[in-house]
């Protein structure tokens, strides 16, 4: 003997009429009854709700040239969603690639900047040992052209003093020069007095 439930709910009224029809046997509240249990009226109700979905179902129930349609379109939906997939993963590794090259390249950069960095580094040590050199040379400089004045000076001053042992050397001459002149003119007085003590000794010689 079949145990019915105790509880009838429209799943199980469903249920049954689907193996009813399975069975080939007439969907009624009697034979639904038989496998539910419950009340006619309930069944009844049931029943009907079931019925006139069924009739909607029907009702809007899709042909198998537009399912087969359907299932193509859905087919070149499917392919061409794989095929924009595929070339969107195959644009998203031409741009992976292309970060790869662009941040090989900005580490290419960043290497050649730390190497231009050192460079520059290196550069400004040498300038500092440049300018320290060349304060070094200007102070030497400095004292070069203290000292260069000083000879200046001196040299001037000894200019000078040639230039008067000059003047002098000159006035010495001209004074030697007269009195060679003067010493010719007092020899010449010299032999000439002579000459006139010899005539006056010739003349007045006691024989």
């Amino acid at each position: 003997m079949r145990t019915k439930p105790e509880i009838v709910t429209y799943e199980s009224v469903c249920k049954a009429a689907e193996e009813l029809k399975t069975n080939n046997e007439k969907v009624s509240v009697r034979n639904i009854i038989a496998k539910t249990g419950g009340s006619a009226t309930k069944i009844s109700d049931l029943l009907r709700r079931y019925n006139k979905e069924k009739d909607l179902v029907n009702k809007y129930v899709i042909s198998d040239a537009l399912l087969a349609a359907l299932s193509f379109e859905r087919n070149t939906i499917r392919s061409l969603a794989e095929q924009a997939k595929e070339n969107e993963v195959r644009a998203l590794n031409d741009i992976i690639e292309d970060l790869k090259l662009i941040i090989s390249k900005n580490e290419k950069d960043l290497e050649d900047y730390a190497e231009s960095k050192r460079y520059n580094l290196f550069l400004e040590e040498q300038n500092k040992g440049l300018e320290r050199d060349l304060k070094s040379a200007k102070r030497t400089a400095d004292d070069s052209l203290t000292k260069l004045g000083a000879i200046t000076e001196r040299h001037n001053v000894a200019i000078k003093k040639i230039e008067t042992l000059e003047a002098e050397s000159k006035a010495l001459n001209k004074t030697k020069d007269e009195n060679k002149k003067e010493l010719v003119v007092w020899q010449a007085r010299a032999e000439q007095a002579e000459s006139q003590v010899q005539k006056l000794y010739d003349k007045f010689k006691i024989k």
